[in-house]
């Protein structure tokens, strides 16, 4: 495009140059170059449309893929689960984080629970803050849990007390009002 705008430039200064006589040959010689500048639009106008076309089957693959994933990481957790069975008792705990609260925002279990805790993250209130986290404190527990996706986090409840649950990531305006509490009785 820049090399097109100079040759035109070119072309009109020596329009200038050459007097009148050359302005017929000039002025013809610019029309061909605005047409092909025309047809040069046109082509780019149709690698987009393509480009755009090809975008949108990749992010038709993608969530395709998304969906197997997330089928598969249900398939195994529900055999990690299961594995989890034989060295004693399983709870499962699902949790939401969410702007600007997780909930249950109190969890109660017994000490000797091997915990199995999935945190779903949403962010609607203020969605230019995708993700959250998830910090557990005691536990050394601190993961983040991206927007609408699932968090597996799997953990044996062996102290006694009550432990803090804080939202680990900048998640928005309420992100200090963020807690929760991990209360692990004795058995």
């Amino acid at each position: 495009m820049r090399k097109m705008l100079t040759v035109i430039v070119v072309t009109l200064v020596t329009l200038v140059i050459a007097g009148t006589s050359g302005y017929l040959y000039s002025y013809f010689t610019v029309m061909s170059m605005i047409a092909d500048k025309d047809a040069v639009i046109q082509e780019l106008s149709n690698e987009i449309t393509t480009m755009n076309s090809t975008i949108q089957n990749l992010q038709v693959k993608v969530s395709d893929l998304q969906a197997e994933l997330d089928l598969q990481k249900a398939k195994n957790i529900s055999t990690v689960v299961e594995t989890l069975k034989g060295y004693g008792n399983v709870s499962i705990i699902n949790m939401t984080a969410e702007q600007f609260a997780f909930v249950p925002h109190k969890v109660e279990i017994k000490q000797g629970i091997i915990v199995v805790l999935r945190v779903w993250s949403t962010s609607d209130l203020e969605p230019q803050w995708k993700d959250h986290g998830i910090m557990i404190e005691g536990y050394g527990i601190n993961e983040i849990t991206p927007t609408d996706q699932i968090v597996t986090i799997i953990f044996l409840a062996d102290r006694v007390g009550t432990f803090g649950i804080h939202c680990s990531v900048y998640c928005g305006s309420g992100h200090d009002d963020m807690h929760g509490q991990l209360i692990v009785q004795s058995a």
